[in-house]
């Protein structure tokens, strides 16, 4: 039964699962293209492999792991190398569901604001292996960009494991540990997301925190004491 065109558009567009490989993406889109194609699938293995550009042995071990996941189903012959009938079981596979829209929160801006002081004071001017003096330039649309990486890293953890992973970095790289920070923060090795913790409300010099919500970090005083705890000394 030929299956319609969106249930292969939202299957590549799908969360996959963890089991899901690359190789088994390739072998089950391999597959959905043959059946909009003919209506039915009667490919060889080996067919299915050059399409898929995987090797035959791999593609065996695919499509054994599809069937055992019931996203397809087949009757094969006695040899291998036979042709089967494959039978997609569009009813289990993955579905494409769009994300919320992200939004930039005011503590994310603050991180941007302070990340990009950061850069201007202490990465900018550099001197080379040569010992020349040098000048790095400001990455285009940096507020845009960083802004958004770091919110997503706010979304992950929240913004006082944020405060302080980007407080460490800072540290590192002036006593010369790493030198990743200049590159910005989506270059950072950035640890493995922690669970959300609920935290009090903590008060900061010189903001004002609404009740029931995360302390703003005042762009003029963020919680990361850049001009004296980072300072080079």
């Amino acid at each position: 039964m030929k299956i319609p065109r969106d249930v292969l558009d939202n299957f590549i567009k799908a969360e996959k699962p963890d089991w899901c490989t690359a190789n088994d993406f390739a072998v089950m889109t391999t597959l959905l293209h043959a059946n909009l194609e003919n209506g039915g699938v009667w490919l060889s293995a080996q067919t299915i492999a050059e399409r898929s550009c995987v090797c035959e042995r791999s593609t065996f071990y695919s499509l054994q792991k599809l069937k055992k996941k019931e996203w397809i189903r087949w009757d094969s012959g006695r040899r291998r190398q036979k042709s089967n009938n494959y039978e997609i079981l569009d009813h289990n596979l993955p579905t494409y569901v769009p994300r919320p829209k992200l939004v930039v929160s005011k503590n994310a801006l603050n991180f941007t604001e302070w990340y990009h002081r950061f850069f201007i004071e202490h990465c900018r001017h550099y001197r080379n292996k040569r010992e020349r003096n040098c000048t790095r330039p400001v990455p285009r649309g940096w507020q845009k960009r960083w802004s958004v990486f770091l919110q997503k890293r706010i979304d992950l953890t929240d913004a006082h494991t944020v405060a302080r992973q980007i407080q460490s970095f800072a540290t590192a790289f002036l006593e010369g540990k790493s030198d990743r920070f200049p590159r910005g923060p989506q270059c950072l090795p950035w640890p493995k997301p922690e669970k959300k913790k609920d935290h009090k409300p903590v008060p900061i010099a010189g903001s004002k925190n609404e009740p029931a919500s995360t302390p703003a970090l005042s762009s003029s005083n963020p919680s990361l004491e850049t001009s004296r705890e980072l300072a080079p000394t």
